[in-house]
């Protein structure tokens, strides 16, 4: 299910979907690359997603940006993420390093055609 999470400290919504994979609950958010952090690299979450995600019992969180999907555990995410604010009010953010990366939609080589008449 497809939601609108208000962040009222941005005014703004961000698009988050809820799915059930298998037993467990897992929150998808599709990303821009700028809307990941350069400094350290990482992708945040504002505080008021963080608690609609918490509510909903969200087990895993996952990303996708630029054919790559980013995961982890919402209790690891809960315990190692950073809290800060660069003036679009409180948020967390988690380093790269502390994600699983896999790449998506891997292209098959364009194949070369057989001139017929050679």
């Amino acid at each position: 299910m497809r939601h609108k999470v208000e962040i009222a400290s941005q005014n703004k919504t961000v698009g988050i979907e809820i799915l059930n994979e298998g037993d467990k609950v897992v929150a998808v958010r599709r990303a821009l690359p700028n809307h990941m952090l350069k400094k350290p690299p990482a992708w945040a979450f504002s505080e008021e997603v963080i608690k609609f995600l918490q509510e909903r019992g969200v087990e895993e969180i996952k990303i996708v940006c630029n054919n790559m999907l980013y995961a982890c555990k919402m209790s690891d995410f809960l315990k190692l993420a950073v809290k800060f604010s660069r003036g679009f009010g409180p948020q967390r953010h988690l380093p790269l390093r502390y994600w699983t990366t896999t790449k998506l939609g891997t292209q098959r080589p364009k194949e070369k055609q057989l001139n017929l008449f050679a």
